[in-house]
């Protein structure tokens, strides 16, 4: 069934993906809430095991007709997984100058995603 001349941008078999889509959303703002409680380099782990998550079952699913979809959000996720690594792998100096440096890419990274 087509809307408008436009086909529908998911297989008709994943009809609750939207919930799914809820679910990562949720995901992503329990990290960052119960994730203040962490020290900052903990924060950046749970975020980036939540996303990688999400990009799991992205990939695994394949809920998106457009190939070409599900490979630009794959490659955005991979994108994030990386910034946020390197955030955490090049903070060095000081404890206090890095923490400074890193506390805000998990709040950035949330904004973008």
């Amino acid at each position: 069934m087509s809307r408008g001349g436009n086909p529908p941008p998911r297989r008709p078999r994943f009809w609750w993906w939207e919930s799914v889509l809820l679910l990562q959303t949720l995901a992503l703002v329990a990290a960052e809430v119960f994730g203040r409680t962490l020290p900052v380099e903990r924060q950046a782990l749970l975020l980036a095991a939540v996303l990688l998550g999400i990009a799991f079952a992205n990939t695994v699913c394949v809920p998106i007709r457009c190939r070409r979809l599900v490979v630009l959000e794959f490659t955005a996720l991979c994108a994030l997984l990386l910034t946020l690594t390197l955030g955490v792998y090049l903070m060095g100096g000081s404890p206090m100058d890095g923490a400074d440096a890193v506390r805000p890419l998990p709040r950035l990274l949330l904004q973008n995603s």
